[in-house]
C-alpha cells in the first residue's frame, strides 16, 4: 500500500501550497495507519472474521484516499484504494509492506537533503523541516505497522495450526471410539491388543473377553431403538464401572463387546474379572419407566505369547457362543426342574 511514499516528497512539498497542514496531515497519516490494526477492525466489524475483513478494507479505502488528498494528490487515491484491497483480500500480496518501507528509506533521506538545501533547491522552502518530520513519523508509523501484521500473521497461522491439531484430534477420537456408548471401536481394540502384543513382557499375559448380550434383540423389538440404545449405554457403563482399571472396554458390534486386558500376572485374572462383568449385566437394567431382564454371555481367551489379535478375539468369540449355549442348557434345566416340582391337583 505504501510503495507509492517516495514520491511524497515531492508531494509533501507540492501540499505546502495545495495540500493541507503537515500536522493536520501527519494525523491522517497515522490514523490511517492505525485503522488497520485488529484490535481496531473487532470494534468496527465485530467479531467475524468476514466483516472485520470488509471492515478494514472499505475504511482503509477511506483513510487512504483521505490521507493522499491531504497531501495535495487527490489523483492517487484509485492506486491507494486498489493497494489496499489487495493488501487486506490476500497474505500474498503483503509484499507491499516491505515496498512501502524500501520507499521510506528513501524518502527520509530526501526530505533531510531538502531540509539542507534551504532556499537553494527551487523545491525546498520554509516546510522542508516539517517534510523531514512528517516522512518520519510515516516510516515509523509504517515499521510498526508492518511488524504488527507480522505479528497478526504469525499468531493467525499458529490459530490455524491449533485448529488443524483439534480437528486431527476430533477426527481420530472419533475413529476410534463408538458414537452411541464412547466406548473403543473394533479398530481401537485391534490396535491395542496389537500394540500390547509387541511389547509383551515375559510372565505375562494378555487376555480378552468377549461379551454378548442375551434378550438384546427381544428388547430392541419389543421396546424399539430407543430403549435398546439406552440399554447398550447402561451395559456399557456397568462393563466400564465392572472392569474397573484392570482394562479397556470396547464396543465392536450391534450388542457385542470386547474387554481387553493387559499385564495380567495370572490368568485366572481374566476369568475373575469374566465374573464381575457377568454379576454387573446381569441385573435388571432400567430402560425409561420399565425394568428389563437382560444377561450376558462372556467367552475369555488368553494368551502368554505373542498371538496375533484377530486370532486372540476369535478364541474368545467361539469361548462366547459356548458359555451362551451351556447358559441356555442351564436355563432349560432350570425350567424343567421349577416344572417337576408344582404340584398337581388331586
Amino acid at each position: 500500500m505504501l510503495v507509492v511514499i517516495p514520491a511524497l516528497v515531492v508531494l509533501q512539498v507540492r501540499g505546502a501550497a495545495h495540500g493541507w497542514p503537515w500536522g493536520v496531515q501527519l494525523v491522517v497519516w497515522a490514523v490511517f495507519s492505525a485503522s488497520r490494526d485488529d484490535a481496531v477492525q473487532r470494534v468496527l466489524g465485530g467479531g467475524s472474521l468476514e466483516r472485520r475483513v470488509v471492515a478494514r478494507t472499505v475504511l482503509g479505502c477511506l483513510l487512504g484516499a483521505l490521507a493522499v488528498f491531504s497531501s495535495g494528490a487527490p489523483e492517487l487515491a484509485p492506486v491507494v484504494c486498489t493497494l489496499v484491497t489487495a493488501v487486506h483480500l490476500r497474505w500474498a500480496a503483503r509484499w507491499s509492506l516491505p515496498a512501502g518501507l524500501a520507499g521510506i528509506c528513501l524518502s527520509v533521506p530526501a526530505g533531510v537533503v531538502l531540509d539542507h538545501l534551504g532556499g537553494v533547491h527551487p523545491m525546498a522552502g520554509p516546510y522542508s523541516l516539517w517534510i523531514s518530520v512528517a516522512l518520519m513519523g510515516l516510516g515509523a508509523a509504517t515499521v510498526g505497522n508492518l511488524a504488527l501484521l507480522s505479528a497478526q500473521q504469525e499468531e493467525a497461522q499458529q490459530r490455524a495450526a491449533r485448529a488443524q491439531q483439534l480437528r486431527e484430534e476430533l477426527l481420530r477420537r472419533a475413529a476410534e471410539h463408538d458414537v452411541l456408548t464412547g466406548l473403543l471401536s473394533r479398530s481401537a481394540v485391534t490396535a491395542r491388543l496389537a500394540a500390547g502384543a509387541a511389547r509383551a513382557r515375559p510372565g505375562c499375559a494378555t487376555g480378552v473377553l468377549f461379551c454378548d448380550l442375551d434378550g438384546f434383540k427381544a428388547v430392541n423389538d419389543g421396546h424399539g431403538h430407543a430403549a435398546g440404545d439406552a440399554l447398550l449405554v447402561e451395559v456399557a457403563a456397568r462393563l466400564v464401572e465392572a472392569v474397573g482399571a484392570s482394562g479397556e472396554v470396547g464396543r465392536v458390534g450391534g450388542d457385542e463387546f470386547v474387554v481387553v486386558l493387559q499385564g495380567l500376572e495370572r490368568p485366572a485374572e481374566a476369568h475373575d474379572v469374566a465374573e464381575r462383568v457377568r454379576s454387573a449385566v446381569d441385573a435388571p437394567v432400567a430402560v425409561g419407566d420399565r425394568l428389563v431382564a437382560t444377561g450376558v454371555s462372556v467367552g475369555v481367551a488368553v494368551t502368554t505369547g505373542r498371538t496375533s489379535a484377530d486370532d486372540l478375539l476369535d478364541a474368545a468369540d467361539a469361548a462366547m457362543y459356548a458359555d451362551k449355549a451351556e447358559r441356555r442348557r442351564a436355563r432349560t434345566a432350570a425350567g424343567a426342574a421349577t416344572s417337576a416340582e408344582v404340584p398337581t391337583g388331586t
